[in-house]
This record gives structure tokens, sequence and C-alpha cells, in this order.
């Protein structure tokens, strides 16, 4: 699939070699089985693409991907962003494009012993809401 979605070779091995390149075209094809338009697919891609250029700058060497880490470049680096175009820096884009990713590589947040089962239901509908939705947590 993704070669219909990155139509461009210079686009193709721009991704490859970003820090997440392995996984791009990967998260590509896992948005589109999940029924996601061609564009849904090339901003999230990008959000993902971008994350994964300030990532090797701000974290080098590391490999495993953290909510933390994704939470420092939403809340830090994308207000006073200034990396190169096809850089996608909306927040809502981003942050719904990142947890589709953590999603995707099955990063789960640790869980707190001793929640009922109201509290679980209450946290996966935030978590519907912020991942689905797009709706940031104040909403």
């Amino acid at each position: 699939m993704h070669t219909f979605v990155f139509l461009r070779e210079c686009s193709r091995r721009r991704m490859a070699a970003n820090d997440v390149g392995i996984i791009l075209f990967c998260f590509a094809d896992w948005l589109h089985e999940r029924g996601y338009s061609r564009n849904t697919v090339l901003q999230y891609t990008q959000a993902v693409e971008h994350f994964g250029f300030w990532r090797s700058q701000a974290h080098p060497g590391t490999h495993d991907f953290s909510r933390s880490e994704v939470d420092e470049f939403l809340s830090s680096h994308l207000a006073a962003c200034n990396c190169p175009m096809p850089a996608c820096n909306t927040i809502k884009t981003c942050r719904a494009a990142l947890r589709h990713l953590l999603s995707m590589l099955d990063v789960v947040e640790p869980s707190s012993s001793g929640c009922s089962m109201v509290d679980a239901v209450v946290a996966d509908f935030d978590r519907f809401m912020s991942d689905v939705c797009g709706l940031s947590h104040a909403t």
C-alpha cells in the first residue's frame, strides 16, 4: 500500500532514513487496513516522521518508544517547532497520530493496582476520546 500513498521516490527515501523509518511504512499500512483515507494516512505518517526526526536529536540512541517521549514532543517541542517541511506541527494531528503509533506498537500505560471496574471503563473511554476522536485531556 505504501507505494500508492507515497508516490515520490524521494519521499520514500527520506522516510526510510528517519529514526523511526523502519516502522513508518508498516504504520501507513496499519492505518490503511483500519479504513483511514489516503490524506489521513499521509498526515499521520508525516506526524510520526516528525516525531522520529525530533527523537533522533532529543533522545539519540534510544530504541524503545515511551509515552513520556510522546508527551515531551507534544508539550515542549511543538510549541517552538521550526523543523523543515513536511513536518506536521499541529497538536491535534500529531497527538492522534502518535497515539495510533503507540497503539500499533502496543505500548501500554503502567496500570495502577487496585483500580475498580468503573475506573477501568472510564480510563478506556478517556483513551477512546483521546486516541480516536483526538480530543485533549482538558476537553
